[in-house]
C-alpha cells in the first residue's frame, strides 16, 4: 500500500522540477496528491495566505542565510504547524541544517540527486510513528475475555470505512486467539507474525502480502491461525509496524487482548483513544477498574479513555446499572450495546458485520453511534447517513 498524503512543491530550477515529476510517478507515492508550482519561498507564502497548507510542503531556496530566516518568519504566519516542511538548497552547510532543524523545519536537503533520494526522505517523515499524525490510532480491548471486544472492533472499523474517502486498517494484536479475519470470512495465508518476527524485513511489499481486504476501504492485518505461545511480542516491534501503516489510513483500529502485558502498556501511550468493552456485572466492574488503573499509570490520555457496556440484557438479574460503573470509573459509558444473539450469530456465520447487513437493528445503531463519537463533526454528519431515521432522532 502506497503512502497517502498531499504534497505541494514550490521550485525555482528545472532540474528539481524534473525530479519532482519523476517522483510523482513512483508507485510508493501513487496515492499522494502532488502539485508543483513555479517560484520558491515568496510564491509559497502567497499561496498559503490564500489556501490551506498541504500535509507536506517542499520549497526550493536559493538565497542567503539571513534572507532564509527572514522569509521563514513570514512563512510561519501562514503555514499550518501541523503540516511538515522540507527545504531544498545548494548550500551544503551543517550549521544551516542545525539552525533550520532547531526552528522546527522537518528536513533540509542538499540538492537530492535522484527522485528516490527525495522519496526516501518523505517516507522517513511520514512512516515515523512519533511524527506521523495522519491516522487516528484507536485501541479496543475487553475488561475480560468474552465481552465481545473483537466483534465490536470489527463493526466499528467497518462503520468508519463507510465514510467516503476514508481508509481504515484493523490490526489484530490478539496473537494467540485473534478472530478478526475469521469473523469476516477471510482466510489469511500470512499474519502479523510475519511482520513482527523480523522488523528488519518490514516494508510495504511484505505488508501488502499480509494484509487482507474487506471492501474498498477496510484492510485487516490478521492474527495467526494457530496459537504462538512462545513468541515474544515487544512494544518496539509494534511501534515500527504502526509507524509504517500510520500514513496509509485515516483510522487504525488495534484489537487488543484483554489484560495489560508489558508491550501493551507501552502502546497505550501512543494511542489517540482507548475504548474498553465491558459486560455490566460485578466481575467486569472489578476488572475494568484494574485495567483503567493500570493504563492510567502509563499514560496521561485523560478524556481519550472511554468504555462501552456490551451485551446489555444478557442476564438482567445479575447486571449492574450504568451508574455503578460511572461511580467507580468516574466516567460515563459512551454507549450501551444490547444483547442480540441471533443477530450477532448470523453475522459470524455470514462473515459480515451487522452494521453492513442489519443497519436497522438497535445493536447496529449503537455501534454506529460509537463510531460517530470517535470522529469529528464533519465525519459524524457523513456517518449519520448510514443510521436508520428513528435512531437519528434520539
Amino acid at each position: 500500500m502506497a503512502l497517502k498524503c498531499s504534497i505541494e512543491a514550490f521550485l525555482t530550477t528545472e532540474r528539481l522540477s524534473n525530479l519532482l515529476k519523476a517522483m510523482a510517478s513512483a508507485p510508493k507515492l501513487g496515492r499522494c496528491n502532488i502539485v508543483t508550482h513555479p517560484g520558491g519561498m515568496d510564491k509559497a507564502i502567497d499561496q498559503l495566505s490564500k489556501f490551506p497548507s498541504p500535509e507536506l510542503l517542499i520549497i526550493e531556496i536559493d538565497f542567503s542565510k539571513e534572507i532564509i530566516f527572514q522569509k521563514l518568519e513570514v512563512l510561519s504566519t501562514v503555514f499550518n504547524s501541523d503540516s511538515k516542511i522540507i527545504l531544498i538548497g545548494n548550500d551544503n552547510d551543517i550549521d544551516l541544517y542545525r539552525k533550520l532543524r532547531a526552528l522546527g523545519i522537518n528536513e533540509y536537503l542538499f540538492m537530492p540527486k535522484t527522485a528516490d533520494d527525495l522519496i526516501n526522505e518523505i517516507e522517513g517523515l511520514f512512516l515515523n510513528f512519533e511524527k506521523s499524525s495522519q491516522a487516528e490510532y484507536i485501541g479496543v480491548l475487553g475488561s475480560r475475555g468474552g465481552v465481545g471486544a473483537s466483534t465490536l472492533s470489527t463493526n466499528i472499523a467497518h462503520a468508519l470505512s463507510q465514510i467516503p474517502n476514508t481508509e481504515v486498517i484493523i490490526v489484530d494484536l490478539d496473537i494467540n486467539y485473534g478472530t478478526i479475519a475469521l469473523s469476516l470470512n477471510l482466510t489469511p495465508h500470512q499474519s502479523i507474525m510475519d511482520l513482527l518476527e523480523d522488523t528488519g524485513r518490514l516494508d510495504e511489499l511484505l505488508l501488502e502480502r499480509v494484509m487482507l481486504q474487506h471492501g474498498e476501504q477496510l484492510s485487516i492485518i490478521p492474527a495467526p491461525i494457530a496459537a504462538t505461545q512462545n513468541f515474544n511480542l515487544t512494544g518496539q516491534s509494534i511501534e515500527q509496524l504502526l509507524g509504517l501503516i500510520g500514513s496509509m489510513a485515516d483510522y487504525i483500529i488495534l484489537d487488543l487482548p484483554h489484560g495489560t502485558p508489558d508491550w501493551q502498556t507501552t502502546i497505550f501511550s501512543k494511542l489517540d483513544q482507548v475504548i474498553l468493552m465491558v459486560y455490566p456485572d460485578l466481575a467486569n466492574l472489578r476488572d475494568a477498574k484494574k485495567v483503567f488503573d493500570q493504563i492510567d499509570g502509563h499514560t496521561n490520555m485523560g478524556p481519550s479513555f472511554n468504555f462501552v457496556l456490551n451485551k446489555v440484557g444478557l442476564s438482567a438479574s445479575s447486571e449492574l446499572p450504568a451508574k455503578e460503573f460511572e461511580t467507580v470509573l468516574n466516567l460515563k459509558p459512551i454507549q450501551s450495546v444490547p444483547f442480540d444473539p441471533k443477530l450477532f450469530g448470523k453475522s459470524l456465520n455470514n462473515g459480515a458485520p451487522i452494521v453492513a447487513t442489519d443497519k436497522g437493528s438497535k445493536a447496529s445503531g449503537s455501534i454506529i453511534k460509537i463510531a460517530q463519537k470517535l470522529t469529528g463533526k464533519e465525519e459524524q454528519e457523513k456517518l449519520s447517513i448510514f443510521m436508520p431515521k428513528f435512531l437519528k432522532k434520539k
